[in-house]
């Protein structure tokens, strides 16, 4: 009995290395590709409220993309809203990117950011063949825009996206443990059946919003990313992840924050992707049996005098967490060193943080098991379907 347990350990084990694995050879594979010149005329909109860290270098850096024909329309709930003048005085001192806010008031059925994407879309340029969206907390690089663009001429492609990697400026325990979440989260968008994306790096053609009426989606919905997907998923197109547009996160966090954070992902993920959810949900259960007894299995056996082969392969789950975090830096240095050189001295840690991320995300999991609410930025949200929510407190 105990040998058919160690076997179906190592399946587990195995199964989900093979996300984190699977990741990290589309990445290099992707580095390497050289994709033709292309360059479509494309819109960028990007939500913002208030001043995020780093908001200058942010906003300053869409506005320097290395890209021929393009324009950013930013989207701000009020003129009120910190961001509104900071936004007219870096527009105003940038070098004629052709750039303009949008007043889109206060949102009254779905979040702050939907409103403001939903308001920021009506008002591109008619011109533009591509929709491109950013997050105003993500500093990118140059060439970002030119990477991002490039997998859309193929007709095979439907949406390509970067995914962010957390830099905290201090590196504390929370902060890095978010880094090391944030770079696992981000290795199912490499996994066809989950179509994952992420909003604060993706691209899509214009036909395709249009046509699929993501526009109307998006006003009773609570998230972009994963709705833009689902919305596409009858063009039998793929999501390319394009690794030269992970974008850099240079926040800080603490204990309280990121349990929020943490719970919010994964509610998200119950909502959008529930058959997803549940298979990878009950990995994860398995998964936790193995992390927590299989220590106390060996170690017992060493101290009875019992030791043997079979004990050194039920430590199977603590060995391949220490793999996959070495897959997950690797995977982050070989795409941002060049850019962001500092990524070393977070990623570094992800080994030696990832069992302790294991056993958090087996509990984090359980956490939205039965929740239909969710609490973000002050406005509680109540999900009624997969494409449809309701504001219910502010």
């Amino acid at each position: 009995m105990f040998t058919l347990i160690v076997i179906l350990c190592v399946i587990l084990t195995l199964l989900q290395h093979w996300f984190i694995a699977n990741f990290f050879f589309v990445t290099e594979r992707h580095l390497r590709v050289k994709h033709p010149h292309f360059t479509p005329k494309a819109s960028v909109v990007i939500p913002c409220r208030g001043i995020d860290p780093h908001f200058d270098a942010s906003i300053r850096s869409v506005l320097n993309q290395d890209y021929p024909d393009y324009e950013v329309v930013f989207a701000v709930a009020a003129e009120e809203d910190p961001a509104y003048e900071r936004l007219k005085t870096l527009i105003a001192g940038s070098s004629g990117v052709p750039a303009r806010i949008v007043i889109a008031g206060h949102p009254t059925i779905s979040t702050g950011k939907l409103n403001n994407l939903v308001h920021g879309v009506a008002r591109v340029r008619d011109i533009s063949e591509v929709l491109v969206f950013m997050d105003s907390d993500t500093c990118p690089a140059t060439n970002w825009l030119a990477n991002l663009l490039a997998p859309l001429q193929y007709e095979s492609v439907g949406i390509t996206t970067g995914i962010p990697v957390y830099v905290p400026p201090k590196r504390t325990f929370w902060s890095l443990v978010k880094s090391m979440w944030m770079a696992g989260l981000g290795a199912f968008v490499t996994v066809k059946s989950f179509r994952g994306c992420y909003g604060g790096a993706m691209a899509v053609r214009r036909k395709h919003f249009d046509q699929f009426n993501v526009r109307e989606i998006w006003k009773t919905a609570l998230t972009d990313d994963l709705t833009l997907a689902m919305a596409l998923k009858p063009t039998g197109t793929v999501n390319y992840f394009v690794p030269q547009c992970m974008v850099p996160v240079f926040e800080g966090t603490n204990l309280v924050n990121f349990v929020k954070w943490a719970n919010r992902q994964s509610l998200l993920s119950r909502v959008y992707f529930r058959r997803q959810w549940i298979f990878i949900g009950a990995m994860f259960a398995a998964r936790m049996v193995f992390m927590i007894s299989s220590p106390i299995v060996f170690f017992n056996a060493l101290f009875s005098g019992s030791l043997s082969l079979i004990h050194w392969i039920f430590l199977c789950p603590v060995y391949m967490a220490v793999v996959n975090g070495f897959l997950l830096q690797k995977a982050s240095n070989d795409a941002m060193k060049n850019e962001v050189p500092e990524v070393g001295k977070t990623t570094r840690w992800y080994p030696f943080l990832a069992p302790t991320t294991q056993v958090l995300a087996i509990v984090n999991f359980a956490v939205p098991l039965f929740a239909r609410k969710m609490t973000w930025r002050g406005i509680t949200y109540r999900f009624t379907s997969q494409t449809e929510v309701v504001v219910e407190k502010k």
